[in-house]
C-alpha cells in the first residue's frame, strides 16, 4: 500500500473542511491527526480516509498505517489550500516574468506542490520533490499566478497557504475532463493531428481525457478553498470556441464531485485581449464571460484591464492575482 504522492512533509490541509487522506493498494488503514484516530478497511485499489474539519493549525504531525507500517508526515499544517489549474498562463514561471520585481522574500508558510507534467521540463518542481515553501532557491520555478495569489492570501489572511500547481501548456479544456465526458462534445479540433488548423495540434497531451487520468486524478479527492482555473487559448477556434462555455459547465461539475465538494469556488480568468487576435479567440472570450451566473460559486474574472496585450502570455501576473485573491 502507499499513500498518494502529496501527502508528505510540509503539507497543508484545507481548513474547516473534511479532508481526505488516500492513497493505492488493498489493506488495513490507520489515520492519527489531531489526537482523532480513523480507520478503514479497504478492498479497492484506492483508499480514503475521510477526516474530521479542523481549525487553523501549524506544527502538526500526520501519521498513516499501512497494513501496520508507520509512516510520519511532518510539519504538517491547516489552512487555505488553492488549486491553480489551466494552460501556459497558469504555468508561466516567476522566473519567467518581466515586472522589475527581484524581492521575493523568503516564507516557510507559503507553500508549493507541483502535479507532474507530461512536459518534460527541468526548471520545475516534480511531485517526488514534495512541498517546497518561498526561498531564494524556490520562487523562481514556481508559478508566477500561483506565487503572486498565494503571497496576497497571506498578507490578507496571516495563515498558512497552500498552493497545487497542476497544469500544462498548450492544453485543451477537453483533455482536463473525463474522457467519457468529452467524447460525448461535437466539432472538437482533431488534436491528435498536426494536420488540423489549430495551434495546440500535435500535442499528444491534448486527446480528450489525458491530462484528467495523467494529472487532476493524481490529486482527487484532495481539499480545496478554491479553484483557480487560467485556461482557453488554445480552444481558441471556432467552431470549438462557441461550446467551451458547455465544456467549462462540464468541468466544474464533474471537478466537483470527484473532490467530495458541491460548492468548491471557482475562479475562472477571463483570457486577455490580444493584439491581432481571432474571431475564434474573440468568440472563446465571449463564452467566458456569458458563463457568468450560469454555475453558483463561480467568479469570473477579467484581465484585459490589468494585463497588457502585445503577447498571449502576459508577463506580469502581479495586478491579476490581486484580483484573484479577492475573489
Amino acid at each position: 500500500m502507499e499513500l498518494a504522492s502529496v501527502f508528505c512533509d510540509g503539507l497543508v490541509l484545507q481548513a474547516n473542511k473534511t479532508n481526505y487522506i488516500f492513497g493505492y493498494g488493498k489493506g488495513e488503514v490507520k489515520v492519527g491527526f489531531c489526537g482523532k484516530t480513523y480507520a478503514a478497511t479497504v478492498g479497492g485499489d484506492k483508499w480514503i480516509v475521510a477526516l474530521n474539519p479542523e481549525t487553523y493549525k501549524n506544527n502538526l504531525e500526520l501519521v498513516v498505517y499501512l497494513n501496520g507500517e508507520r509512516k510520519v508526515i511532518k510539519n504538517v499544517a491547516v489552512g487555505e489550500v488553492y488549486l491553480v489549474a489551466g494552460q501556459s498562463n497558469a504555468q508561466l514561471r516567476v522566473g519567467e516574468e518581466i515586472c522589475g520585481d527581484d524581492d521575493y522574500p523568503a516564507d516557510e508558510d507559503l507553500r508549493f506542490f507541483a502535479v507532474n507534467r507530461p512536459e518534460k521540463d527541468d526548471a520545475v518542481f516534480l511531485e517526488s520533490d514534495g512541498w517546497q515553501s518561498v526561498r531564494k532557491d524556490t520562487v523562481k520555478r514556481f508559478s508566477a499566478i500561483a506565487y503572486h495569489t498565494g503571497a496576497e492570501l497571506r498578507k490578507k489572511l496571516g495563515v498558512v497557504v497552500g498552493m497545487v500547481e497542476c497544469y500544462q501548456g498548450a492544453s485543451v479544456i477537453q483533455s482536463w475532463l473525463k474522457k467519457s465526458l468529452a467524447d460525448k462534445f461535437e466539432g472538437l479540433v482533431d488534436y491528435s493531428s498536426r494536420k488540423a488548423t489549430s495551434a495546440a495540434c500535435g500535442y499528444f497531451w491534448n486527446e480528450n481525457g489525458f491530462l484528467y487520468e495523467r494529472m487532476f486524478s493524481h490529486i482527487i479527492p484532495f481539499a480545496f478553498a478554491r479553484v483557480i482555473w487560467y485556461q482557453g487559448e488554445s480552444n481558441g477556434y471556432l467552431p470549438e470556441a462557441t461550446i467551451y462555455g458547455d465544456m467549462l459547465k462540464t468541468l466544474i461539475t464533474e471537478w466537483r464531485a470527484d473532490l467530495k465538494d458541491e460548492n468548491l469556488p471557482f475562479s475562472v480568468v477571463v483570457i486577455c485581449d490580444m493584439v491581432g487576435q481571432s474571431e475564434g479567440f474573440t468568440a472563446l472570450q465571449n463564452a467566458q464571460r456569458k458563463f457568468d451566473g450560469v454555475l453558483r460559486c463561480v467568479t469570473m474574472v477579467e484581465s484585459s484591464d490589468v494585463c497588457e496585450h502585445s503577447t498571449i502570455h502576459p508577463n506580469d501576473k502581479r495586478a491579476l492575482s490581486v484580483r484573484l485573491a479577492e475573489s
